[in-house]
This record gives C-alpha cells, structure tokens and sequence, in this order.
C-alpha cells in the first residue's frame, strides 16, 4: 500500500476471485499498452478505497519483461490513477506487449482518455456480473428420452 499523503489509499488486488469479476465487467478501456478494466467494489471491502490489480500473460515475454510492464502500469496507477480514480471502485490492468516500449506520456493521456470514458459511460453499461435475483439458480437441463417406448 502507497503511504505517502498526497495519494489516496491504494492497494493491490490479490484474490482470484476479484481479478475474475473484473474480466467479466463490460466497462473497459482498450489501448495498444494495457487493457482498463472497472468495476465498483463489493460493500464486504471498505477498507481501502481504490483496489487495482496488475496481470501480464506468459504470452508478452519473459519474467524480466513482465515484471518491467507491471512496473510500468504500477508507477502509472500511482502518479495518474491515484489521483483522479473513482473511490470504491476496483481496478485491473492488463498488460500488452507494446507496454514496453510506449511512451510513458501516451500511456498517461490513454489514462485519462479512459477514465472520462469510463466515467461517461458507467451507467449505460450493465454488468453481466450483477444477478437480478441473488437466490437465483441454473436450472438443469434434462435430456430428453431418445427411445420413449423404451421402459424397464
């Protein structure tokens, strides 16, 4: 967690289960360095107020290489996001290949892009995470008799 004043709390996401929420959110921003993805926090987690997760796929490079994007979108969330982030809302960065060699600035204005998008568009997308009734289950479907003279 960040300590200095001048930002507000921040804190990294760790649980599988939230980085799995936020993949199945609508609300995302994509760029050619990260890929923006939020959604508002459970009540259950009033701690902080911005969580942010950070994920990179084997498939971008090796450790050193994605260790270097997860900085890079770290250092990103800490100056940018920090400030101007939605409280109680979580956050995930996916990072790309081309993170590692974009500008640090075009990664910013992208933010910032995405954040006034996000923002504008926040209650015309619905969430395919949110259940109407909470209580509500799948039935099963059952399959029908293929031979219905059949019987023992």
């Amino acid at each position: 967690m960040i300590t200095d004043k001048r930002y507000k709390n921040l804190s990294t996401l760790t649980k599988r289960a939230d980085f799995l929420r936020l993949q199945n959110s609508k609300r995302k921003w994509i760029t050619s360095s990260y890929i923006l993805l939020i959604l508002p926090k459970k009540q259950d987690n009033t701690q902080d107020d911005i969580r942010v997760g950070y994920t990179v796929t084997k498939k971008v490079g090796n450790s050193p290489e994605r260790s270097r994007i997860k900085r890079r979108l770290k250092e990103l969330t800490r100056l940018h996001l920090s400030q101007h982030g939605k409280k109680d809302f979580d956050y995930l960065f996916i990072g790309r290949a081309n993170a590692k060699h974009e500008n640090f600035a075009t990664m910013v204005k992208n933010l910032e892009k995405g954040l006034i998008f996000l923002d504008a568009h926040n209650s015309k997308v619905k969430d395919k995470t949110k259940n109407k009734n909470p209580n509500h289950k799948a039935k099963a479907k059952s399959k029908p008799n293929p031979n219905p003279k059949a019987t023992t």
